[in-house]
């Protein structure tokens, strides 16, 4: 699921589970006494009627404005450009036509007084094809997730629509009469229909290996975690004092109060006042906490994966026609991924076959690929969980394979073309641009970091082509600094990599359906300064030739192109226009690469769709993992803030020249934190307590 409908989770990834309540629903499962509802692999929705007009949502954004209409619908852009827009446009004309046959009343008690209740619900079918092909087009309204928007909080919440699902189920058969001639049809999603395991084997060895990990009894999966951290830093950290272990093992498990507030100390307040090297030790270990984390469940993840792989065996899809025919195709996909991934020698070689490694760890051979259906779905003692077998390891090879991870380009382009590429790059022996310039009279440069890029970078292009270009030119090049820039950037302790930001670029300008642009590097020729490459662009144009200059509005970016018109070649016209700011569709803040970077970081996924492009909000996920990012692993805000004014500190002292190497001056933060610059005999504790002080006075944490 994607969007506003968040996190379905796991029994592994409730915290307050205890080992024997995770034995119990495992025996329920294994004896058919659970009810499962098929999870479907379509496009996430959300939908709800207000103030008279059926409405969806797809973010926290279209929920905060009571939902959007259909002309909203039709105005938007969205992934895979106008066939996918065609999708949701026609889904949503299906629930219209099936809202319009109910009653007053019964819009009342299906969508709430105040059409507060927004239904999770998926489009599905050949149109709105993944990894799964199903045969019908349907929207399926699901049994529980169902949202509102809580304006107090600017949240968006869960809401017990059990009564009012009630009534929805009284008439969804009014749906199908009134959805005819339509190319969807509006349906509950489809009970799940499981085979009763022929005996409890595969639940022993289930609990057995729980049990051997180390979860058991009462304790809950937070204690069991919390000894695996123990042992960790009793190893690395023995010469601290039990509280400083204590407080790290705190701050990686993200404790929480009885209402739910933070019960950690940021990672600053934890090494306050401790040596440069004693906070370099702490600092580390607390960047390792996911990966820390993740490797004290595998063991737990491992045994229920393997247990619903049995259970879920040979389960048959509600919404295909033939099965089996698509559950051979899942596994020849599958095993030419495997083969294409093991035989890679190509950049990223080691992280592409360790993330292959790991997944074939769950699923040990394609021909375990046993069951079209994606996963179930079950309520217990009011929480919603899913079983999942084999789908999610699929999922994540055939994403490495198609579309890349990390420091990994999609394997899917051969080394052999990418050779041959290069190779005819350098038979030519001419600029990158030099074919471009021959062949236009318009086109925009855009240099910049990108690292990585986001949604306002998307609507800088946007504003010269695409529909809603407020000037429209024949080709953009964009420019990208290569390895010898001079400040890199990195997520997780990783370089954001040129070909990582490209691949970025690729999705977000192919689902805005941006197809006339070129993605360049600034290589050592131009010091790894994009601006100085757009500089010598301007030198090759050709009279005649309007050349734009895209830039924002923060910072020097207005400034940095003012002597563009100095290196432009006679005839050529050269005009600079500072772009529309784009700002956080919640605070009204400016984006900012450095806050997105944070967010990823800090596993914070809703924070990081605001910068994710609308029409790209189908790849968010796969965006948020190729950036490193780990759902369901979020920082705290206050965990965040202490940290990055860690950071701040160790940063105080680094200064910037300019583009011609001016001036120096002393570097400052963006808000939400804002810092004086240092006076000369100024300590950094009489900092730090400057920067607390305005944390108290003015963030809320």
């Amino acid at each position: 699921m994607g969007g506003v409908a968040g996190h379905l989770a796991h029994l592994y990834d409730n915290r307050d589970l205890t080992y024997n309540k995770m034995a119990k629903i495992l025996s329920l499962a294994s004896t058919g006494q659970l009810e499962f509802i098929e999870k479907a692999d379509g496009y996430n929705i959300y939908l709800g009627f207000k103030d008279g007009t059926t409405r969806w949502a797809r973010n926290k954004g279209d929920m905060s404005q009571g939902g959007r209409n259909m002309d909203e619908l039709i105005a938007r852009e969205f992934a895979g450009g106008e066939s996918v827009k065609k999708v949701y446009v026609e889904a949503f004309e299906a629930f219209e036509a099936a809202v319009k046959s109910l009653s007053k009343n019964d819009i009342e008690q299906i969508f709430g007084p105040e059409g507060e209740v927004f239904y999770n619900s998926e489009i599905m079918g050949p149109s709105a094809e993944q990894l799964v092909n199903y045969d019908r087009n349907i929207i399926a309204i699901h049994h529980g997730g169902h949202k509102l928007y809580n304006l107090e909080t600017n949240s968006v919440e869960v809401v017990d629509a059990s009564a009012n699902s009630k009534k929805l189920d009284a008439v969804i058969d009014k749906f199908e009469e009134a959805t005819t001639g339509k190319s969807f049809s509006v349906q509950r999603t489809a009970v799940a229909k499981l085979k009763q395991l022929g005996n409890d084997e595969d639940l022993k060895i289930a609990l057995a290996k729980i049990r051997k990990a180390g979860l058991a009894g009462q304790m809950t999966i937070e204690e069991y975690l919390e000894v695996k951290l123990r042992l960790e830093l009793d190893n690395r950290l023995s010469y601290f004092s039990d509280q400083i272990k204590q407080d790290v093992i705190d701050r990686i498990l993200k404790k929480t109060d009885q209402n739910g507030k933070p019960a950690f100390r940021g990672a600053a307040q934890i090494y306050k006042g401790f040596p440069k090297e004693q906070k370099t030790v702490i600092g580390d270990i607390i960047k390792e906490g996911p990966s820390l984390l993740s490797e004290a469940i595998f063991p737990i993840e491992e045994a229920i994966h393997d247990f619903a792989v049995e259970l879920l065996k040979g389960m048959e899809s509600a919404y295909i026609l033939d099965n089996h025919k698509e559950l051979a195709r899942l596994r020849r996909e599958t095993e030419q991924a495997i083969k294409n991934i093991v035989s890679y020698t190509g950049e990223g070689a080691e992280e592409a076959q360790g993330v292959l490694a790991k997944q074939l760890k769950k699923i040990k051979h394609h021909d375990n690929i046993n069951s079209t259906v994606e996963g179930v779905v079950f309520e217990y003692e009011g929480q919603l969980y899913k079983f999942t077998g084999n789908f999610a390891p699929i999922n994540q090879i055939l994403g490495l394979f198609k579309y890349g991870r990390g420091n990994v380009p999609p394997i899917r382009r051969t080394e052999e073309q990418s050779e041959r590429l290069r190779e005819e790059e350098q038979d030519t022996g001419e600029r990158q641009w030099t074919n471009i310039l021959e062949n236009v009279n318009s086109l925009v440069l855009v240099p910049g970091g990108f690292k990585p890029p986001h949604r306002g970078h998307v609507e800088m292009v946007q504003n010269y082509s695409g529909p809603t270009a407020e000037t429209s030119v024949e080709h953009i090049i964009i420019m990208m600094a290569g390895p010898a820039q001079r400040k890199p950037r990195s997520i997780k302790g990783k370089p954001i990599t040129f070909e990582l930001s490209r691949q970025i670029w690729d999705i977000y300008l192919r689902d805005a359906g941006i197809t006339n642009y070129t993605i360049m590097e600034a290589d050592a020729e131009y010091q790894s300064s994009p601006v100085r490459m757009a500089y010598t662009l301007l030198e090759d144009a050709h009279p005649g030739q309007t050349i734009y200059m895209a830039c924002g509005q923060k910072g020097k970016d207005p400034t940095r192109f003012a002597a563009a018109g100095n290196a432009q070649e006679e005839g050529v016209k050269v005009i600079t226009t500072p772009c529309p700011v784009v700002t956080h569709r919640g605070t009204g803040e400016n984006l900012s690469a450095t806050f997105l970077r944070e967010y990823i970081d800090n596993n914070n996924f809703d924070e990081f769709l605001e910068y994710v492009p609308d029409s790209s909000l189908k790849h968010a996920e796969e965006v948020f993992t190729l950036l490193g990012g780990e759902r369901g692993l979020q920082e705290s805000l206050s965990d965040a803030i202490f940290r990055w004014v860690e950071e701040s500190l160790d940063e105080i002292s680094t200064v910037a020249g300019g583009f011609e190497g001016g001036p120096k001056k002393k570097k400052k933060r963006q808000q939400p934190i804002i810092m004086r610059e240092e006076e000369p005999n100024e300590s950094e504790d009489e900092l730090e307590e400057e920067i607390y002080r305005y944390i108290a006075n003015n963030l809320s944490i």
